[in-house]
């Protein structure tokens, strides 16, 4: 049996999109290249501008809290807040667009998704 090394983004993406495993394992990693090249569609969009928003909207009312220290250390401690309540909250939205990318490829390309009993 032949042992295949993938890279470790395939790893994780094989953890999120239950689309892969019906891609044959030396394609992977190709799959999700052009699954990631599909335009957005509004719903995403909107989603990752709605993120944006909230993210904003609560940094700015943390910033009330830490008026009273230096601005710049304010600014920086906003900043170390911000960064993953961004991550979070695109990440949802990547996910959903990479596995609408690889619907879309697999129905390009005539294969069909496994049904739930098939799992």
């Amino acid at each position: 049996m032949e042992v295949v090394h993938l890279p470790a983004k395939v790893r994780i993406a094989e953890r999120v999109c239950p689309e892969l495993r019906d891609i044959p394992v030396g394609d992977r990693e190709r799959a999700l290249h052009d699954a990631s090249g599909v335009p957005f569609d509004i719903a995403e969009l909107v989603g990752a501008a709605l993120g944006l928003v909230l993210v904003a909207w609560l940094t700015h009312h943390g910033a009330h809290v830490l008026g009273s220290i230096d601005r710049a250390l304010a600014g920086t401690t906003i900043a170390l807040i911000a960064a993953p309540l961004v991550t979070l909250v695109l990440a949802g939205v990547l996910v959903r667009h990479l596995r609408r990318g690889l619907r879309e490829q697999m129905a390009a390309s005539g294969r069909t998704e496994r049904g739930d009993d098939d799992r």
